[in-house]
């Protein structure tokens, strides 16, 4: 079905299955993307990679390999007996600015826009979206319309990079992991779900005495320079702490020492006092006498 838009020369095609579009080519789409700029639609026997629209309202813009596409009618994946045979294979796959429907797979939130009239992309899940006519229960339902590039990139492994820093691929973690970091702005890795619940409830219960309680996932969660420059610091603070803590003993044990020297001297002069009293000396009793 064809619907020309009267506001652009390109042509919005409905999509089917064999509109599939292999996982090399995904990612091959994503910069094909990012480099549309001019918005005009490509003339046949040209390449089509950067604009993915044909002047043609017949044809489709079919990609041959990356960086290559041309305008043809229909296109079949395979050899190309026509082409130099150093060059004949064709993935055929088709480009277009905007999204391919459910049949095709492709995660519209990468370009944040439906090619097939009256479809909206729907999120699906957290990085993933599909063109639909009305979203489907137990999806998340979010429309999406902006694009994010990023997402055309896989999700990440275990103890991987997913956020922080000048990070710029796609923040999403494997199934069973979460994106987690103790400090979120200079570095964040794919966890398991369980150990990231264990370290944010520790976090949010832990008392004062706890401060300095450092678990070893808040520290793999920071890269090495960091990691070095933080022992390094309380590697320089230990010697200076343990002398204050020394010196602040030592100056609590003289005053205790002063104390007791003085209380022992007081009670010695009450001594001799109260001895004197109560037996003066010879020569004073005689001349008393």
């Amino acid at each position: 079905v064809l619907n020309t838009s009267a506001n652009s020369k390109c042509v919005c095609v409905c999509a089917h299955a064999d509109l599939k579009m292999s996982l090399f080519l995904k990612p091959l789409t994503l910069a094909a993307f990012a480099a549309t700029a001019s918005g005009q639609c490509s003339p046949v026997g040209q390449n089509c990679w950067e604009t993915q629209c044909c002047k043609n309202p017949k044809m489709l813009c079919h990609a041959k390999k990356e960086g290559w596409a041309m305008c043809m009618s229909n296109c079949t994946k395979g050899i190309h007996k026509t082409d130099p045979k150093k060059d004949q294979y064709w993935e055929c796959n088709v480009l277009a600015k905007c999204a391919w429907g459910a049949a095709s797979g492709e995660n519209c939130m990468i370009k944040g826009c439906c090619q097939e009239p009256g479809k909206t992309c729907f999120a699906k899940v957290e990085g993933y979206g599909q063109c639909r006519m009305k979203c489907p229960k137990g999806w998340d339902c979010t429309k999406v319309t902006k694009a994010q590039p990023s997402l055309a990139f896989p999700c990440n492994k275990k103890y991987t990079q997913c956020g922080g820093g000048n990070f710029n691929k796609n923040p999403c973690c494997e199934e069973g992991l979460v994106c987690y970091g103790d400090k979120p702005e200079y570095y964040q890795q794919c966890v398991p779900k369980d150990d990231a619940a264990k370290k944010t409830k520790k976090k949010s219960g832990k008392s004062d005495d706890d401060d300095d309680d450092t678990s070893d996932l808040g520290l793999s969660a920071l890269p090495s320079g960091l990691l070095e420059d933080q022992n390094k610091e309380e590697e320089e603070k230990g010697p200076v702490a343990r002398f204050h803590i020394m010196h602040a003993m030592g100056g609590a044990l003289m005053i205790v020492a002063g104390v007791a020297t003085f209380a022992a001297r007081h009670q010695v002069c009450q001594r001799q006092a109260t001895h004197q009293a109560l037996y003066p000396e010879d020569g004073d009793s005689e001349e008393a006498m």
